[in-house]
């Protein structure tokens, strides 16, 4: 089992076991690693990375630059992420691009919910996030740089997304929501993992080992993200992988409806060759997603 597998297994026990949900279940110890700020606003950030059932993240509260409106903040995030290799094909730099996309997805979920998180409570405004990958041995790597101010908080370079009317209405709870992906394992073949958080509202992650993966992505993955309402911005993120049968990540959609951050994407050398007039089953995968492909 890869370094990616781990990651995300750690997250399935965090997001089960109840860490930061207060709904009854048995909450387990967890101290986020944040610095900076205040410490009203270390102690959000660290309720909202341990309620997000992920580890390898570390948290900055820091002033936002120049040029955008006093007291504001910005979110540094760096994530543990393996170096990618040399060749860009096979096993390996799958595995480490998919670590790399699982943190992708976190760091957004994480800073659409300290964003909303922190107006509630009359907080510093959270006007921006950069996400850095932290690889053993060499310099943090920029990955993403996101403006998330809210219209009418004084951005003059552009504003973040509001978070949509839909949030939070008619989405499965994760009870509901772990049978219906489970019965289409069942049907489709596939051994179903799920996990994810509630960072602010519910983000599930929902990992799919299927035996025939491209037959899978070429079509029955449209029941599984129609049964995540993938689409609908229902849930504060969403995160769909699916594996082949050495646990290897072939795709991985995710989508952070707070801050209206999405991304599809068939990893490093495991594409199925097609004829260059048709769409490969990633592809065919992303379009049912309604996302880009990447």
């Amino acid at each position: 089992m890869g370094v990616r597998m781990r990651v995300v297994l750690v997250a399935v026990v965090l997001a089960l076991s109840g860490c930061g949900s207060g709904e009854g279940q048995d909450v387990i110890a967890c101290s986020a690693p944040v610095s900076g700020g205040t410490a009203a606003q270390r102690a959000l950030v660290d309720g909202v990375l341990c309620a997000s059932g992920t580890v390898g993240l570390r948290v900055r509260i820091v002033p936002a630059p120049a040029g955008l409106p006093k007291g504001t903040s910005e979110l540094l995030i760096d994530a543990k992420a393996p170096a990618l290799p040399v060749m860009p094909t096979g096993r390996r730099a799958a595995e480490a691009t998919g670590v790399r996309e699982s943190m992708w997805w976190f760091a957004a979920v994480v800073a659409g919910a300290v964003r909303d998180k922190s107006e509630q409570q009359h907080l510093p405004r959270v006007v921006l996030y950069e996400l850095r990958y932290d690889t053993p041995g060499k310099p943090s790597e920029l990955q993403t740089q996101g403006r998330i101010a809210l219209p009418g908080w004084g951005d003059p370079e552009g504003q973040g997304t509001a978070s949509p009317a839909t949030l939070g209405h008619g989405a499965p709870p994760l009870d509901a929501l772990e049978k219906a992906v489970h019965k289409l394992g069942v049907e489709t073949g596939s051994e179903v993992r799920i996990g994810g958080g509630r960072p602010l509202g519910m983000a599930p992650a929902i990992i799919i080992r299927a035996r025939h993966p491209y037959q899978l992505l070429a079509g029955p993955i449209k029941r599984f993200l129609e049964a995540a309402k993938f689409s609908e911005n229902r849930y504060d993120g969403v995160l769909v992988e699916v594996d082949d049968q050495h646990d290897t990540p072939v795709w991985i959609a995710q989508t952070a409806s707070r801050i209206g951050e999405t991304g599809c994407v068939t990893l490093a050398g495991t594409s199925r060759p097609v004829a260059p007039s048709r769409p490969t089953p990633g592809e065919r995968a992303c379009a049912f997603a309604g996302v880009g492909f990447g």
